[in-house]
This record gives structure tokens, sequence and C-alpha cells, in this order.
């Protein structure tokens, strides 16, 4: 997610647009807190937001998937490091979750993300070459 914003800040610094900073995208790890920059990049790509993406026959919005994903792990850690800086459990004991769901979640999930970044890609190469003309 935090590639797509800092493509979509590429392609605002261009266009001399004012938004979500660079700053701001390595703030901290937290997921939720770029779904503002997503939302923004999903616009300038003129792609619906949010977008809907279905997971083992179930209709959910990338914005779901996010905040399920920032309900177990806030800070994008705990999946990294077993405990934090405190030797305190990132996760809570027991922790269980159904790694199939998770895989194809994140495959559906990483697939329109891909899709984003190539679209911004492509409009970001467009608006490079109209500069080559100025």
């Amino acid at each position: 997610m935090k590639a797509i914003v800092i493509l979509d800040r590429c392609i605002e610094s261009l266009s001399k647009e004012e938004g979500f900073t660079l700053a701001d995208i390595f703030e901290s790890h937290g997921l939720s807190r770029l779904l503002v920059g997503l939302e923004t990049a999903f616009a300038r790509a003129e792609w619906d937001w949010p977008p809907v993406i279905e997971i083992e026959g179930e209709a959910m919005s990338v914005v779901d998937v996010v905040e399920e994903l920032n309900e177990v792990d806030a800070r994008s850690i705990a999946f990294r490091y077993p405990v934090d800086k405190n030797l305190k459990a990132s996760l809570e004991y027991n922790f269980r979750f159904d790694i199939e769901h998770f895989a194809e979640a994140m495959e559906v999930l990483c697939g329109t993300l891909a899709g984003i970044c190539l679209e911004l890609d492509r409009r970001l190469d467009i608006l490079g070459d109209a500069y080559d003309y100025i």
C-alpha cells in the first residue's frame, strides 16, 4: 500500500497538487491511515473506491480487509515480531486465525493493489513523457 501511495505522490508532485505527504507515509507502519492516500490514488486512476474483491465467495471492500487486519495488528508488527521491545507478546495468547482465508485474502488484495500500481505507473510515464516536450 505504501508503494501505491508513494507512486501517487510522484504523480501529484509533477501535477503540482497537494495532499498526503511522503512524511505521512513513513510516519508509522499502520495500514488504516494509508487508506486516505489509497483512496486518492484510486480516484486519480479513475477506479471505483472502495474496490470490492471476492474472498471465498464473499464480497468485501478493500477497506474492510484492511480494517480486519488492523483489528489484529494495528501497528503492522505482530506477524513480524512475536514480542515487542518490552518483551510483551504481540498477539494474544493462543491467537488463531484461518491461514487459508488469510492467504486467499492477501492474494486477491495484492492482485488489486498490483493493478492500481500498474495503472498509476502508466499514468506517471505519460505525465513524464509530457514533461519531455515542455
